[in-house]
């Protein structure tokens, strides 16, 4: 109870509507998501709304801001400059980490729905770019992705180096290092797009229309460019889309046809 107190307390704080808050909320989140503490696609998704929200970029960006303001708690250019570190090392940082980034994508959608409330107009998305914020979630798991790839190609160099030696030995090996192989040509791995496009239409079928049509037309927009390779994607992911997409189109006016 005391952690679930906590959570709830840490959500409030990073949605507050006084920045200094807000900002200190994320620091205190990123450190405890990197020390293993944490492992919550909302928090995460709360960060990058923080992360890519432009009215603290433009701080950021403020020209009279010196180098003094990097070391202040609660500054939102030392906030920036964490935050910018804090997502490919925590991609990185484990599977589970990265499985968690990638969950924030749903979260994330709902998160910036609610920011958008009572906003009429498009360039409301200007503060809060969903469509970059999607993106860089994808960069930052398949940056992670890649290196585990490399990393398990190099174990998998290094066992086949010990079965060859064993095999003069024992005579065997050869079979053990090929169903190895075979085992691991099986394993399917969705990609981030196809991952994040589920994600994006069962946003619009499930809360679509409540949302603004504005919004609802960015998302579809991300849908109708996402690059998805068919063939190498798991068949019961790719139905899963499909069927959400479908969803959607009944369940929003603005649906991605």
């Amino acid at each position: 109870n005391e952690s679930t107190t906590f959570k709830e307390l840490l959500l409030e704080m990073l949605g507050h509507h006084k920045q200094g808050i807000a900002v200190i909320a994320a620091e205190v989140a990123a450190k405890l998501l990197l020390a293993g503490c944490l492992h919550d696609p909302t928090i995460i998704a709360w960060l990058l709304v923080i992360y890519f929200d432009a009215s603290l970029t433009e701080v950021d960006d403020d020209d009279d801001v010196d180098g003094s303001e990097v070391k202040k708690v609660g500054s939102p250019v030392r906030l920036q400059q964490l935050l910018s570190i804090f997502f490919p090392t925590y991609s990185m940082s484990s599977l589970d980490a990265n499985d968690a980034i990638m969950a924030a994508v749903g979260p994330l959608l709902t998160i910036v729905n609610g920011k958008l409330e009572g906003k009429k107009q498009a360039k409301a998305l200007n503060q809060w770019p969903i469509a970059k914020m999607v993106e860089y979630i994808c960069y930052n798991v398949d940056l992670a992705d890649k290196k585990k790839k490399e990393e398990s190609a190099e174990e998998t160099d290094q066992t086949e180096a010990d079965n060859c030696s064993q095999v003069k030995e024992e005579g065997e090996g050869d079979n053990q290092a090929e169903a190895t192989a075979e085992d691991d040509d099986t394993v399917v791995e969705a990609s981030s797009t196809l991952l994040a496009s589920i994600d994006i239409a069962e946003f619009l079928s499930e809360e679509g229309a409540s949302a603004p049509t504005y919004y609802n037309r960015a998302l579809a927009k991300m849908l109708g460019s996402a690059s998805i390779d068919v063939d190498a994607e798991d068949t019961a992911l790719l139905s899963r889309l499909k069927s959400q997409v479908a969803e959607a189109e009944f369940s929003t006016d603005d649906g991605p046809t």
